[in-house]
């Protein structure tokens, strides 16, 4: 290669690289330009309907916020439909706000079969064709981040299931994400969002929303979870075939003849068998291992006609550090007992935040009212989504903000309870937890032992 030849490819490469720049730029400017229009109309309307509601004396404030954010996060779509979902989970945030924010649906129209080919191809740079002997253009299922294609994989002849990222998501995300998190430190200067910790709830979600676009996390996670169920119970997590796993595409076994834990034409036997099997791998998760599952809503939480149960979608997952692993299982051993004392100490113990001028003998006394009066009640008549509301309200009442680990674990369960109450409200919840306590305790302790 002469000179003026390699000094041309270096204009070339130069040309082409300046050229992605700019749509780049094009890209973030668009998209920033969208959201400052919608979210200026929102804050715009916030404003005047104030106003209005002062000068007629009627009381407005955060749930209007709330209402009026809900709406705006619909119309923006992308990353703040994750944004909006996860911020209706933290219950540390007053319920005026959350509460609107639950309609928020992760759903969307699905990219064309051109972009599913193109994602495969230049992230495997292998043909379709080199790696699949068939693929179903049309998914399973498709929402914000990604979307689900069955396959059959040439190597082997094995039925796949194949998860493919959305194009440009990422950069969506990211560019929601940057743009949220000032809109958070804005709305934190209102009178009526004052105390309330929203940009710390604000970076935890806007990291989880980030997260949840990188499928070498996601990957990761799926594994941990894979070994967890390897052997010893009745849920299964589908294999990954990691030669094809990278951070746009996922590909795992595909499990045949499995409905949604949900699904009414399950008998009552296999349903409930089912949902004990779930509930207890649940317990594994959270108090033997410190993983949490965020999202189990019914899609994610599969049953075959057999009562086995698979758990799929790991990309809103995250793992506890041993101290809050342990910490957890005795917060939730000392509920389960009725001991309110030592579950207001674990609370004050590991919160994220609390005032100094904290009234421990006040906050300590109604929580062991609320762990009575929860002792008090029947199996049927315990929910836990319930209970967690009210010992959220009252730290928020005393300024206590939990730790993050803590909340998404207790996320997890009020969402599985959610999912499977309505044909088990007699499920103990609470004695069901406590053999898998008793040994995560056990775990911690001999842990201990062997360090000593």
């Amino acid at each position: 290669m002469n000179a003026s030849t390699h000094n041309l490819d270096l204009a070339t490469i130069s040309q082409v690289n300046e050229s992605k720049r700019r749509i780049q730029t094009h890209r973030v400017l668009a998209r920033t330009g969208v959201i400052a229009i919608i979210l200026s109309r929102m804050l715009f309307l916030f404003v005047l309907a104030s106003v209005v509601a002062r000068l007629s004396r009627r009381q407005r404030g955060a749930t209007q916020f709330g209402e009026s954010l809900a709406t705006a996060f619909e119309a923006l779509g992308g990353g703040f439909v994750k944004i909006g979902q996860l911020l209706s989970t933290r219950p540390e945030l007053p319920e005026e706000l959350t509460l609107p924010l639950r309609r928020l649906q992760d759903s969307l129209a699905p990219f064309p079969a051109e972009s599913v080919r193109s994602v495969i191809e230049r992230s495997l740079k292998l043909s379709l064709e080199n790696v699949f002997s068939s693929i179903d253009p049309t998914p399973i299922g498709s929402a914000s981040i990604a979307q689900v294609h069955r396959a059959r994989l040439r190597k082997n002849g094995a039925d796949v299931a194949v998860k493919v990222r959305r194009p440009g998501i990422d950069d969506t995300i990211r560019i929601d994400a940057r743009v949220f998190t000032n809109l958070a430190r804005f709305v934190s200067w209102f009178p009526a969002f004052r105390g309330i910790p929203i940009q710390e709830a604000t970076r935890e979600v806007v990291t989880t929303v980030e997260g949840q676009a990188s499928f070498w996390l996601e990957a990761d996670r799926h594994r941990q979870f894979c070994e967890l169920f390897k052997t010893g119970s009745p849920v299964r997590v589908p294999q990954l075939f990691d030669e094809y796993c990278t951070d746009e595409i996922l590909v795992m076994e595909y499990m045949p003849d499995l409905v949604r834990i949900n699904d009414p034409t399950l008998s009552d036997e296999t349903h409930r068998s089912a949902v004990i099997a779930g509930l207890r791998g649940l317990y594994r998760m959270l108090f033997l291992e410190g993983l949490v599952h965020c999202d189990l809503h019914p899609g994610n939480i599969l049953v075959g006609r057999d009562g086995m149960v698979v758990v799929v979608d790991f990309g809103f997952s995250a793992r506890m550090r041993p101290s809050e692993r342990a910490a957890f299982a005795r917060l939730f051993l000392s509920i389960a007992l009725g001991d309110g004392a030592t579950a207001a100490k674990i609370v004050r113990e590991t919160a994220f935040r609390s005032p100094d001028n904290l009234d421990g003998a006040s906050f300590e006394r109604e929580i062991v009212q609320l762990i009575k009066a929860s002792a008090g009640q029947r199996a049927s008549d315990f929910l836990v989504s319930a209970f967690v509301s009210s010992l959220f309200k009252i730290q928020r009442k005393h300024n206590i903000y939990g730790s993050p680990s803590f909340t998404m674990a207790i996320f997890s369960l009020t969402v599985y309870e959610g999912v499977i109450r309505h044909r088990c409200a007699d499920l103990d919840f609470q004695r069901e937890a406590v053999p898998i306590l008793l040994a995560a305790i056990q775990k911690k302790n001999e842990a201990a032992t062997a360090l000593n």
